[in-house]
């Protein structure tokens, strides 16, 4: 018998991907530009300055890369065949818990491990500007592809543990956050050296030579723990996933017998009278409830810290900093939500069936709308108000230290920009997120692309120094373009996109082949 005969397949089935090959040239190009750019702004400072700056921009451009890889490739690889039930039939051979594992790593991890190789000759340009060294440049490489190996691996161990898309992708974040940014920031605070060693981080941080050159002993300590950890996690994976494959008999009974209360019921029939959509979207309550519990914290921590940091104006920039990127959270919460419905819903024939009823496009799409407004308005009205009281508590601190009405008018235009910000993206990433869950072949897929439009590449272009001036206008232009742009797809071509997989896919010009003619003898 084959060794890892999944492993060959697998390969051999993803060197047929376009993907494969696309993905590495886009990265290269990514890097490649981002190193111009760092040349060209920073053509008058010295060659090692260059060199240095180049390095750390190159740097922390990839290490969130393949941070967050596990979440695009391996998060919900197992837990897919699953809900397939084609993991089951693969069982049924004398296949190992390894096989299946491993050959769903290997094929899930190629395209990132393509990635990050293609980058590399971008590292080596510093190197060749002086500044950095060549060790610098080696333990970096080192640790981007342990801290890659350590996302996918985590993954894959709670994709084997998992059934739902949702939970997997939660799970794998909740996982990666903790090892990454979680840990040193508590080894940090509590001088907890030892946990610090299990943090892919502390790899990425200490490859720079002045903090190697003093601790070079927990760079590699680091690197060694991190490494391990990773293997733990595809052990893990191999030993648990045969299993719990199968859904036990206990967590199914326990899901028919569920019955909703008396009054709960009564609630939803109200909604079925008003829009079927908005019942059937919603029926997850328990996010309401974790968005309250989130949103209240984020109250109480902004309050605090505006009531701590009054007269420190280092510390209020760290706190507006701190706010954008809950912003950004909590609209990324929101473009989950909106995608995870129409996804959800494509795959399981329901839009089909909802379009054969006599409800409208515009019927669907309302009850759409309106279960995402229940589930975020309140919660999110309350954050903006007490974001607002803040912004009036920060310009009254303005008044009486003596700023005047220009330093005044300057905080009113900052942090009130913030606040319109932060609503367009909302209003932004709805409709971006239910085109794309219906028109993406999973939600996370749909929800990747609507953060990687809606939310980061337009923050990567405003980092460019020529954009400064405009940054603003841009940054809400784009909202309004999304916006404009997700809502007439949806209005137009919402039954085309609903129904497209049933209908026969059209061949490419370049694959129209002329038949064979005939000729007669003589």
């Amino acid at each position: 018998m084959t060794f890892l005969p999944i492993v060959e397949r697998e390969l051999r089935e993803r060197a047929r991907w376009r993907s494969t090959y696309w993905v590495r040239g886009v990265a290269a190009f990514i890097a490649t530009a981002v190193a111009m750019f760092v040349l060209m702004f920073m053509a008058t400072a010295t060659t090692g300055a260059i060199g240095h700056g180049m390095m750390d921009a190159l740097a922390w451009l990839a290490f969130p890369f393949v941070v967050l890889e596990g979440l695009r490739h391996t998060a919900d690889c197992l837990s897919a065949e699953k809900r397939e039930g084609t993991l089951g039939l693969l069982f049924l051979t004398d296949l190992r818990g390894y096989d299946v594992v491993l050959g769903k790593f290997f094929a899930t991890s190629l395209t990132s491990f393509y990635a990050l190789l293609a980058m590399m000759p971008a590292f080596a340009v510093p190197v060749l500007l002086g500044g950095v060294t060549g060790g610098e440049f080696w333990r970096l490489v080192l640790a981007l592809m342990n801290a890659l190996f350590f996302s996918l691996t985590a993954g894959m161990f709670v994709s084997a543990i998992s059934r739902e898309e949702r939970r997997a992708w939660t799970g794998t974040f909740a996982l990666i956050l903790l090892f990454v940014a979680v840990i040193p920031v508590v080894s940090r605070h509590l001088h907890v050296a030892v946990i610090w060693k299990f943090s892919p981080f502390t790899a990425f941080w200490l490859y720079d030579e002045n903090n190697f050159t003093t601790r070079g002993a927990d760079y590699w300590s680091a690197l060694g723990w991190t490494h391990l950890l990773s293997w733990c996690w595809l052990a893990l994976a191999s030993f648990l996933l045969p299993r719990v494959w199968q859904e036990s008999g206990t967590r199914r009974a326990q899901r028919q017998r569920a019955i909703e209360p008396e009054t709960k019921r009564l609630q939803r029939n109200q909604l079925l009278d008003t829009n079927p959509v908005w019942w059937l979207t919603s029926r997850n309550t328990h996010q309401r409830r974790w968005l309250w519990a989130v949103v209240i914290m984020l109250a109480a921590g902004g309050v605090t810290a505006w009531l701590a940091f009054q007269g420190d104006t280092g510390a209020m920039w760290g706190v507006l900093g701190c706010a954008i990127l809950v912003h950004l959270a909590l609209a990324t919460w929101l473009a989950s939500e909106a995608s995870d419905s129409f996804a959800g819903a494509r795959a399981s024939g329901a839009l089909e069936l909802l379009l054969s009823t006599p409800l409208t496009v515009r019927q669907i799409l309302r009850g759409q709308h309106l279960a995402l407004r229940e589930l975020f308005f309140r919660p999110l009205g309350l954050l903006l108000f007490i974001e607002a009281l803040l912004v009036i508590g920060q310009i009254w601190l303005v008044a009486q230290g003596g700023g005047g009405l220009f330093a005044s008018a300057g905080v009113v235009l900052v942090l009130g920009f913030c606040l319109v910000w932060f609503v367009l993206d909302l209003f932004a990433v709805a409709e971006v997120g239910m085109w794309y869950g219906l028109t993406s072949g999973s939600a996370t897929a749909a929800l990747t692309k609507t953060i990687l439009y809606v939310l980061i590449l337009p923050l990567l272009v405003m980092a460019v120094p020529c954009f400064w001036a405009i940054a603003p206008g841009l940054m809400v232009a784009k909202s309004v373009i999304f916006f404009t742009w997700a809502q007439s797809k949806l209005e137009k071509e919402f039954r085309r996109a609903a129904t497209e997989r049933f209908n026969a896919p059209k061949p490419k010009p370049w694959l129209r082949r002329e038949p064979p003619r005939l000729r007669m003898p003589g």
